[in-house]
């Protein structure tokens, strides 16, 4: 499957997928992971082959909430499972936030950014 592929088959256009700043290569999607103040964290890759493991973060990295800069200030945020699936809200014209660490990973440290919000898990 290509990334175009991919993307066309979850719904996400090109100017989502610009907003992003996703690219892409033979084999994988890669997704830009920020932190609190939008900078650069790491890069998340999504194994476009069904060869190995589904995802892959870069070296040193560790479990962070995609798209938290961009939710700071809202009053209701969507939880999901995904990166994937925050993008698709957001494109929808929704606050979500996913684990970069997948759906069994959400620290403690992590209520932190979302207690006094309303939230929705999905």
């Amino acid at each position: 499957m290509t990334a175009k592929e991919y993307l066309d088959d979850h719904g996400i256009s090109e100017a989502t997928a610009e907003l992003f700043g996703l690219t892409w290569d033979d084999n994988s999607l890669n997704i830009p992971v920020k932190d609190a103040d939008g900078e650069d964290l790491f890069i998340k890759s999504r194994n476009l082959t069904g060869d190995g493991p589904k995802y892959k973060n870069s070296v040193g990295s560790t479990a962070t909430l995609f798209n938290l800069h961009a939710v700071l200030k809202s009053d209701s945020i969507i939880v999901t499972e995904g990166e994937v699936d925050t993008i698709k809200l957001v494109q929808e014209g929704f606050s979500a936030v996913s684990s970069t660490g997948g759906a069994n990973t959400f620290p403690d440290h992590f209520v932190e950014h979302l207690k006094d919000k309303k939230l929705w898990i999905v």
